[in-house]
């Protein structure tokens, strides 16, 4: 609840990527209690009281969630049903106003959130889309200028690496990755940067690297009669090479940049060392590359 009152509470802060992902962080951390509660209802009631509890939690039906309700008298322990029930109430109010928010997750025991906390506040944070600036009566005291002097030396992680976190977090094949995982492959990336009309990758090479597109586009193309055939175009967001990277085979087609292009490149040895140490970090970008599969011309 703690979690979402101050998710609910960052709806008043311009959506800057500190922000954005702060909020996606906290949204993640909110879905571990979530199941860990579960597993909990489970061990003490049994599987079918979890299952319908998990259910009633993301109902948005009323008639599902007071089901859910119900079915949490099979816990003996009031006070924990008690304390279950608001899992399965509307959104809760926002915890204050979005300073006093920052403030109090700039001190959280997360140290991602800590992190991502301080991150906002050095980024300006602490103005709401009202406009008002924030204060030490609005952040309950504790002054954000406080917090941007004396919580970034409390960062587990640079200002760089952050950086490069905010944009892989955009990219679908690391989205749904915890920041943990997310850092040790942000630390791994490497910034590189091609000209318009510049070979990326040519068909037949090794496949040692993929690139993420930060800015520019490029074309997929084979040799055909007369002209290269295009196959398909990719822009920022969006990643090419990691198949040939993941099989260990080489190129089958030709990389191009269309424009000027700037983006990360993660090497083949890193990532494949990387997914052998972190198996759930294979599992969480499985899905995405099974969409990018389906849709390869």
């Amino acid at each position: 609840l703690r979690l979402r009152r101050h998710r609910a509470a960052l709806h008043d802060l311009d959506r800057s990527a500190s922000v954005a992902y702060l909020h996606h962080v906290l949204e993640q951390r909110r879905r571990v209690c979530e199941r860990r509660a579960l597993v909990a209802v489970e061990s003490l009631a049994g599987r079918a009281t979890a299952h319908v509890l998990s259910r009633g939690v993301r109902a948005a039906d009323p008639q599902v969630r007071a089901q859910a309700i119900e079915a949490l008298d099979a816990l003996a322990d009031r006070s924990l049903r008690t304390r279950l029930i608001p899992l399965l109430e509307d959104e809760p109010e926002a915890s204050g106003p979005a300073d006093a928010a920052l403030a109090a997750l700039a001190v959280d025991e997360d140290p991602w959130l800590r992190a991502l906390a301080a991150r906002c506040i050095d980024d300006g944070m602490g103005r709401s889309r009202s406009g008002d600036p924030a204060s030490d009566h609005r952040a309950g005291g504790a002054p954000i200028a406080e917090h941007r002097e004396g919580l970034m030396t409390d960062q587990i992680a640079g200002p760089e690496v952050l950086d490069r976190m905010m944009r892989l977090q955009q990219v679908p094949m690391f989205s749904q990755l915890e920041p943990e995982d997310l850092s040790r492959i942000a630390a791994l990336c490497m910034p590189r940067a091609y000209q318009a009309e510049e070979v990326i990758y040519r068909l037949g090479d090794a496949g040692d690297e993929m690139l993420i597109i930060g800015d520019g586009r490029v074309r997929i193309s084979v040799p055909a009669e007369g002209r290269p055939r295009v196959l398909r175009r990719f822009g920022p967001g969006e990643h090419v090479g990691e198949l040939a990277v993941l099989r260990g085979m080489p190129r089958n087609a030709d990389v191009i940049a269309d424009e000027p292009v700037t983006g990360l490149i993660i090497r083949s040895t890193d990532l494949r060392s990387l997914l052998a140490g972190r198996p759930e970090v294979a599992m969480a970008m499985l899905g995405t590359l099974a969409e990018r599969l389906g849709t390869i011309v």
